[in-house]
């Protein structure tokens, strides 16, 4: 069995899978379905709030992070990239939109690795020919 990348990719057994209608509130607000957080919940207009509760989620899966605890750090200065062959460091921008993309360590060292492997050798065969032509 392969571990889940997230919550939502986790089989789920069928009593789970439909999720209870709320209660009716007699005053016309609608009442909150058991199974969520007051916090997620608009009283007012009898519906659950679902962009914080997105928000939350997303969070909530940064902190958790991938099997075996890879995090997605909490600014792009936190990748802490190992590098792959002299002279290739970490780039403020590139870790920028790692973190935006949600990469974790783990995928975030990656792309260095796959950089140093497949982009660096084009790089120096290009100077090798220029400087020969």
């Amino acid at each position: 069995m392969t571990d889940p990348q997230s919550l939502l990719d986790a089989p789920q057994p069928p009593e789970t899978l439909a999720a209870p209608e709320p209660a009716p509130d007699p005053s016309g607000g609608g009442a909150a379905p058991d199974y969520l957080p007051a916090k997620f919940w608009d009283a007012e207009a009898g519906q659950a709030r679902v962009e914080d509760l997105a928000r939350s989620y997303a969070a909530l899966e940064r902190r958790l992070g991938a099997a075996g605890g890879d995090t997605v750090p909490d600014d792009p200065a936190g990748y802490r990239i190992a590098p792959a062959m002299e002279g290739l460091t970490p780039d403020p921008e590139v870790n920028a939109r790692l973190m935006e993309a949600g990469f974790t360590q783990a995928q975030a060292q990656l792309v260095y690795d796959l950089a140093a492997e497949k982009l660096a050798p084009l790089v120096q065969d290009l100077a090798a020919e220029t400087v020969q032509g």
